[in-house]
């Protein structure tokens, strides 16, 4: 559901019956051979599969929630080594090279804006991140810190990396502020149990009868 509607809102999605929270379903979806579709494109098509196999019926609120402000830390406007201007053409030559890579512990970006940025830390934040560093451009930037010691990477529990918040600090030159920000999420308003796919006929059924034409 949060992938369906991630391009229209913030990722939270409420009034869900409490079987949805229960029951499990396996869910195949693909696109059209060759089709390449773009992240929205994907979206509207889990949107169309919901409305259809389940019936979604929803609107969309906008509330207020404690979000984040991602600002530069220091007063006199210096950014961290690991956050630097990009000489990157991401709509030339270097278009493979930019995007993001991201593993545990472990964010990089290349040819990137900050609201993309601030877009990818939501999940580490807990909650809305806005970009309010004044910074306009593309930037490159690596930012390496400590997983959970629930994580199930063996590798990652012996990690000396420092803590979230001051590998930001250390490594980029940013920091969280917390701030009340306005988000749109989606109000489910009616949704039933998915319909199976239905059984594809046999050759000989689907074959048209000559004598018919």
């Amino acid at each position: 559901m949060e992938a369906a509607f991630s391009d229209q809102v913030w990722s939270e999605v409420t009034g869900l019956p409490d079987w949805v929270l229960t029951e499990r379903y396996d869910i195949i979806a693909k696109p059209a051979p060759d089709s390449h579709p773009t992240r929205e494109q994907r979206a509207e098509m889990m949107r169309n599969m919901l409305i259809e196999r389940m019936k979604v019926a929803g609107h969309i609120e906008q509330v207020e929630r404690q979000g984040f402000a991602l600002v530069v830390a220091r007063n006199d406007g210096r950014l961290g080594p690991q956050l630097k201007r990009s000489t990157l053409d991401c709509f030339g030559a270097d278009q493979d090279r930019c995007g993001e890579r991201m593993g545990p512990g472990r964010i990089e970006q290349s040819g990137v804006l900050l609201e993309q940025f601030a877009n990818t830390l939501r999940g580490f934040a807990g909650g809305v991140v806005n970009n309010r560093t004044g910074l306009d451009g593309r930037y490159d930037l690596t930012l390496h810190f400590a997983v959970s010691t629930l994580s199930a990477d063996p590798t990652a529990l012996a990690d000396d990396a420092p803590q979230f918040v001051t590998a930001l600090l250390e490594q980029l030159g940013l920091k969280l502020v917390p701030e009340k920000a306005k988000v749109k999420i989606f109000v489910v308003d009616h949704i039933e149990r998915p319909t199976p796919n239905r059984p594809l006929l046999p050759e000989k059924a689907r074959r048209t009868d000559p004598d018919s034409c």
